[in-house]
């Protein structure tokens, strides 16, 4: 097996830009951060996120991202943060899977697989008792719709075919469910674009596997729930 792991380098003008604001940098040249924190930069009230800090990938950088903006304010305005709280009104038995949302992803899904056919496919799977498609699924308006799908039909089970692995975009998901009363652990991803659309060009051939892996998701779910039960 052959690993292509390129280097990553700081941007040309950090240097000038750690000058501006009265940051130190470290011997290679990324922000210098507080091992304990990789947020917290050498002057209080700036923090650093994502790969100005270091080389990371897609799922620590939006971790990193989501940490600084939230130190961020608390620098801004001390005090407590309130977390908005839902309570779990819809009841997780008999299970509802209705629950699958397919996403276009602009053309990353939709201009490879057939989005409508994956709707219709996902239709008729066990247990299934609504399907539909979304253009981006992890756009607030998207997002509105399943937290509305899933009060009107009292959905209990939710599968979001979509991008991107469940690190970086489930919680987006698991929002949406806790605001329509749902348990936020039911809602299951499977990553139809990195896994599929990204990896074939034949049409035919990645609208199956997409069924396929939809298929998994859904079936994944109810047997491990009748399992649970």
């Amino acid at each position: 097996m052959v690993v292509l792991a390129p280097s990553a380098k700081p941007v040309n003008d950090m240097s000038k830009l750690s000058k501006i604001l009265s940051i130190s940098l470290d011997r290679v040249g990324f922000v210098r951060t507080d091992p304990a924190n990789p947020t917290l930069t050498t002057r209080p009230g700036i923090f650093v996120a994502g790969s100005a800090g270091g080389p990371r990938d897609i799922s620590e950088s939006v971790v990193t991202g989501l940490a600084a903006a939230i130190q961020a304010i608390r620098y801004a305005s001390p005090g407590v943060i309130e977390e908005e709280k839902y309570e779990e009104t819809i009841e997780p038995y008999p299970i509802r899977v209705g629950g699958v949302f397919v996403c276009h992803c602009g053309t990353n899904i939709a201009g490879v697989a057939d989005v409508p056919a994956l709707v219709e496919a996902a239709k008729q799977m066990p247990d299934v008792v609504h399907a539909e498609d979304l253009q981006f699924a992890c756009a607030k308006s998207s997002l509105d719709r399943i937290t509305e799908v899933i009060k009107e039909k009292k959905l209990n089970r939710v599968v979001v075919a979509s991008c991107s692995p469940p690190v970086t975009h489930l919680r987006f998901f698991q929002d949406a469910a806790r605001r329509a009363g749902l348990n936020p652990y039911l809602v299951e991803m499977t990553n139809i674009r990195n896994l599929d659309t990204w990896v074939h060009n034949d049409r035919k051939v990645a609208t199956e596997k997409a069924k396929d892996m939809i298929r998994m998701a859904v079936a994944r779910f109810i047997t491990w729930c009748r399992y649970r039960q």
